[in-house]
């Protein structure tokens, strides 16, 4: 081919055929979520141990529960606004080695505050996987197929919570230490790491806006594609492609994208407070009202077993002529009825089906916002956009908790469920003020009155440079 420009290079990513090296990169990609959730949970098993090998009281139990979230959320957006600076595949291969690596010397931890520290710092690193796998499976799958294959990827991280409790299971009770091999097997993907190297090539998308046109044309050959990029094409990065955090943060709120950006992190803050609310409270919640724990345990498994269906069938409707805007809608406005249903559920049948309605739904919600937030961003800070909402959304998971622990003497369960059904109505009107993605080039469209932070599409001027200028 002669003569491609960067919005040429983004027409020939999103139309080419879906190919087995797609599907390789999306796989070996997707199976980063599942380290995430298996490093991120796998402090659940190995905490009731911890309680009597360090003699821990309920302070420091809650210090070394929250330790990896609260690495996590500033993980999420440091290093989402690191991958726009230096790349994506390489950030990705850092942080997976950052948090598998720590999470072995955890394994060596001599006291609770060693192994809260630890877990801190293996936090960011997980945090900073999250940022950065949606993105990129945006930037490198065909427009047709981007939707399910990045709501898919997604639903790796619902299937790595199990697999880190059959671990916590198979291996803390063979000895003393248990606990400790349990940590040295959930770090052992480490080694996964070599195989990104090979298999995971940086996005073209990024490498052309950063100078690097030949190196991303020698991967679009890889993906069965044609491009090369134009003659007078710039080399090396621009002032504005070293911005900094500061810059990020502002391009991020700037003109064109600051009403966009205050719906997706609404959504994000309300989302993970009601999700992470029914994750961690529910079990006690059933016990309250007069289950076993048994059974409350059992209830919880079918509704989490629901929520995999969810996360994979709603990666499929977003991709239909529903798109990925009136399938959040969809969702948002029957979790509302299904917490409402809930809230009033009264025999053990009803409890289930309605929790297993809102735990379907909810994961599917995910889904399509793990895929609508990065496909809202240009390329420039579109990990940024993605890291800076999931941080925000951190909050409204440590809130909601809180707010219910405090809340449930008061108003029981079906209170709270009233609660989390005028969380998710609020959801539902800040998705109906977002710009439909589905079949849209995730590259630099913006209105005509927007051109003061418009990407030039030669590489050598960032969406950056509005909001930092």
């Amino acid at each position: 081919m002669t003569t491609q420009d960067h919005k040429s290079l983004a027409a020939t990513m999103e139309n080419l055929p879906l190919s087995r090296k797609h599907l390789t990169i999306w796989a070996m990609a997707s199976v980063g979520f599942l380290i995430e959730a298996v490093d991120l949970t796998i402090v659940g098993a190995v905490l009731p141990v911890l309680k009597d090998h360090f003699d821990l009281g309920s302070f420091s139990m809650g210090l070394i529960s929250n330790a990896a979230l609260a690495g996590y959320m500033i993980g999420v957006a440091m290093v989402g606004i690191l991958a726009d600076r230096f790349g994506r595949a390489r950030m990705m291969r850092i942080t997976i080695l950052v948090f598998t690596v720590l999470t072995i010397i955890s394994a060596f931890a001599w006291n609770a505050e060693s192994f809260a520290v630890l877990r801190f710092f293996a936090g960011i690193g997980i945090g900073g996987e999250a940022a950065l796998l949606t993105p990129y499976i945006i930037e490198m799958m065909p427009k047709k197929f981007r939707g399910r294959l990045a709501g898919l990827g997604d639903t790796f991280f619902t299937v790595g919570l199990p697999l880190a409790t059959l671990i916590g299971l198979a291996v803390i009770p063979m000895s003393d230490d248990g606990w400790r091999w349990a940590l040295g097997l959930a770090g052992l993907p480490a080694l996964y790491v070599v195989f990104m190297r090979r298999n995971v090539p940086e996005s073209p998308r990024w490498l052309e806006l950063h100078g690097r046109a030949d190196e991303a044309s020698t991967i679009v050959t890889s993906l069965g594609g044609s491009w090369r990029p134009a003659a007078d094409a710039a080399r090396g990065e621009s002032d504005t492609q070293k911005a900094g955090f500061k810059q990020a943060i502002l391009a991020v709120w700037s003109r064109p994208f600051a009403s966009t950006t205050a719906r997706i992190w609404g959504v994000w803050f309300f989302l993970q407070m009601v999700y992470y609310t029914f994750l961690l409270w529910l079990p006690s919640m059933l016990v309250d009202r007069g289950y076993s724990l048994l059974d409350s345990l059992g209830y919880t498994f079918i509704m989490n077993a629901a929520a995999i269906f969810g996360g994979i069938s709603m990666s499929f409707v977003q991709d239909t002529r529903l798109g990925r805007r009136y399938t959040l809608a969809m969702l948002f406005g029957l979790s509302v009825l299904a917490a409402i249903g809930f809230s009033l559920a009264g025999s053990s049948l009803t409890i289930v089906l309605a929790g297993s309605a809102l735990s379907f739904l909810m994961n599917g919600c995910f889904a399509v916002i793990y895929t609508l937030t990065p496909e809202s961003y240009p390329t420039a800070i579109r990990s940024s956009g993605q890291g800076c909402a999931s941080m925000f959304g951190k909050v409204g998971a440590l809130i909601g908790p809180i707010a219910v622990g405090a809340a449930l003497p008061i108003v029981h369960m079906s209170g709270i469920f009233v609660g989390a059904a005028v969380a998710l109505a609020l959801c539902l009107a800040f998705v109906l003020g977002l710009r439909e993605t589905r079949n849209r080039s995730v590259d630099d469209e913006v209105d005509a009155d927007e051109t003061s932070v418009r990407d030039t599409h030669n590489g050598t001027q960032a969406w950056a440079v509005g909001a930092a200028e």
